[in-house]
């Protein structure tokens, strides 16, 4: 398919088609609290922490604009609406599949609160082991790509300091929504956990 400013078509349809099925992983959440083997629940669980932190990488896409890395070193309007573009969906989603989870898995504000946090830890250090080239294909194929990149994220001062970053940014954007969801009452109005929580 060629490349576009320096980076692959291919890579670009396949990361934004990645961070679509992290959000649809959270069906594995939904279906993890079901009342079902408990073999099946780790798979699910398992399936939902290599799939959803696809949404957290593609919200670095901007990165391409921002830093000289031989991608879009000489951004145009249409390398911004792009590679921005793919951020701020990332950006969402990342935000939709922690809040949505937390909402699914936990029954009370503190609860949510403690899910958001390890949540969004999940998806920061699952951004940071893409940058480290360790894709959920390829940790499927080799499970051990895993603890090696942790250990190299856990040696890095920079790279534990990008998770941490990351981590409190998604974390502050999405207890804002739980807080805002609490003070409004949304779904609570609308019923729409009563009608999704087993």
């Amino acid at each position: 398919m060629g490349a576009f400013q320096g980076h692959d078509v291919l890579a670009l349809v396949f990361n934004f088609l990645l961070a679509i099925l992290g959000v649809a992983n959270v069906f594995c959440a939904y279906v993890a609290t079901l009342k079902i083997n408990k073999i099946v629940k780790v798979f699910l669980w398992l399936g939902y922490a290599l799939m959803t932190p696809n949404c957290a990488y593609l919200m670095l896409e901007i990165r391409h604009v921002l830093l000289h890395d031989n991608i879009a070193d000489k951004p145009n309007i249409l390398s911004w609406w792009i590679f921005g573009g793919l951020s701020a969906f990332g950006f969402i989603t990342s935000i939709f599949v922690v809040v949505l989870t937390a909402y699914l898995i936990g029954r009370t504000y503190q609860a949510r609160t403690v899910y958001v946090l390890v949540l969004s830890a999940l998806q920061a250090t699952g951004a940071a082991l893409g940058l480290l080239n360790v894709a959920s294909s390829s940790i499927i194929l080799n499970p051990y790509s895993i603890p090696i990149a942790l250990l190299r994220i856990a040696q890095s001062a920079h790279r534990l300091e990008f998770v941490i970053v990351l981590t409190i940014f998604i974390a502050a954007v999405s207890l804002t929504a739980v807080w805002f969801e609490r003070k409004l009452g949304v779904l609570a109005k609308m019923r729409v956990l009563d009608k999704i929580r087993p």
